[in-house]
């Protein structure tokens, strides 16, 4: 698989997680129970971090965003995190 080919795919998964962040999100007000509301927020905020990490790690693969972490450490001794 191509760079490319690699963004692109991570770029559709984002656009999937996106649409299961606005069903989600819609759905919220309609729940029944305060416990069930606060998790169903929790869960987009998690997935919403997902969406973005697709993002950032799309760009990774063509050589852009190498600056961004996602914030977990570099443990590559700062060689740009590859890890092929």
């Amino acid at each position: 698989m191509t760079p490319e080919q690699r963004k692109q795919k991570l770029d559709e998964l984002g656009t999937r997680l996106w649409s299961v962040i606005n069903e989600l999100d819609a759905l919220i007000p309609e729940l029944r129970f305060r416990v069930d509301k606060k998790a169903a927020s929790e869960i987009v905020g998690r997935l919403i971090w997902d969406f973005e990490n697709c993002a950032v790690m799309g760009q990774h693969q063509i050589g852009e965003s190498l600056e961004d972490n996602m914030g977990v450490s570099d443990d590559d001794g700062g060689r740009g995190m590859r890890v092929e």
